[in-house]
């Protein structure tokens, strides 16, 4: 019972964490502008737009049920006792410290602050991601949280060596994509390159676990 009401309060308070930036852009409401940036391209310019009582509310209302849903899907997990309980909290924490840090930005950068977009987007992705590569490697075989692949989830030798290499790789990344985010602050032309950077370097995290995973399997077929 007392697991049951921990798991439902923690809910509880990240989802009102991804709720707390609506105050303030209530109470700013008067002073921004009729239409906010929300979207920004590889350069940090702006080049999408929402009605400022829409950008106020939509962005932490979507976070919300976004965290809802990750709650819901690693407390349903039928074999949850493998999720790592410190990455379960990174993971809980993910979508509220990502909703106040870019609503935060959203709602400077509307009172016309010149605030650096790519740079925070390069910093918040590039920490939270160095964070969840420390703790990756703590993960047992479970069905939501880690690395899921057709031949991890097969074996518990290969899920465990995928993903202390995936840990060491993921922290890698994001120190990697943390330190680029300070182009943004040289030029329009390096705060693209910081983005590409940043995709790469994402997109590289990714897959360069999954195909170590299939090199596992293949190789204990061999053997």
């Amino acid at each position: 019972m007392t697991k049951k009401w921990s798991a439902k309060r923690f809910a509880l308070i990240t989802t009102l964490v991804c709720l707390l930036p609506v105050l303030p852009g209530l109470l700013l409401l008067p002073s921004l502008p009729e239409q906010v940036a929300t979207h920004f391209d590889a350069a940090g310019e702006p080049n999408g737009w929402m009605p400022k009582l829409q950008a106020v509310l939509m962005i932490p209302g979507f976070m919300a049920l976004v965290n809802l849903f990750c709650h819901a899907a690693l407390h349903l997990d039928p074999r949850k006792q493998g999720q790592s309980g410190a990455l379960r909290r990174v993971v809980f924490w993910f979508c509220p410290v990502l909703c106040v840090v870019l609503q935060a930005a959203t709602l400077v950068y509307a009172l016309g602050v010149p605030v650096p977009i790519a740079l925070v987007c390069c910093l918040t992705v590039g920490i939270l991601l160095a964070v969840i590569g420390n703790y990756m490697p703590k993960c047992r075989l479970n069905y939501t949280m880690g690395i899921r692949t057709p031949w991890t989830l097969s074996s518990e030798e290969n899920w465990n060596k995928t993903h202390r290499l995936g840990g060491k790789i993921w922290v890698a990344a994001g120190i990697l994509i943390a330190a680029s985010g300070f182009l943004a602050l040289v030029s329009d032309a390096a705060a693209q390159a910081a983005f590409v950077i940043m995709m790469a370097v994402v997109i590289a995290a990714a897959l360069v676990p999954v195909g170590y995973s299939l090199y596992l399997y293949q190789k204990s077929k061999r053997e």
